[in-house]
């Protein structure tokens, strides 16, 4: 019979907050792939120097939805990826310095996933605002 059990991993952001999670959790987190092999049975903390609690606590519910979202995608049905877009939408509604933060978090642990969405919502947020800065140049030229 197959241990159903999963191991739990101690993280500690720079501010010193403690988050326990399943290794599953940080699957696709490849920088932290050589911590999941190691036996982490004394429960010393994973600590991220450059992760403040807020930002890990967002990374982390990140990856819990899509490894939901992963597991349950073949039950789902065709709806099932527009819910994690909504849900992804609303994820990225921060502020400038919340989505670089993150952007940096998800470097550091290398979580493409999280990267590309946070990195293409930056480039959109930029996008908008030169239209908005060139609007505003073009209506005090015409003035």
């Amino acid at each position: 019979m197959v241990s159903s059990s999963k191991r739990m991993i101690v993280l500690e952001s720079s501010d010193g907050k403690i988050f326990v999670v399943e290794d599953s959790v940080m699957v696709e987190w490849r920088s932290m792939d050589h911590l999941l092999k190691i036996d982490r049975s004394s429960h010393d903390p994973i600590w991220f120097p450059s992760i403040t609690g807020d930002i890990l606590a967002m990374v982390i519910d990140f990856s819990k939805k899509h490894a939901d979202d992963s597991a349950s995608s073949s039950v789902a049905g065709p709806g099932h990826s527009e819910n994690i877009y909504a849900w992804d939408t609303n994820f990225v509604k921060v502020s400038k310095k919340t989505l670089a933060d993150l952007i940096v978090a998800a470097q550091y642990i290398g979580f493409q996933k999280l990267l590309d969405l946070t990195c293409g919502t930056m480039e959109e947020m930029n996008k908008e605002l030169k239209a908005v800065e060139e609007g505003l140049t073009a209506m005090s030229i015409e003035k």
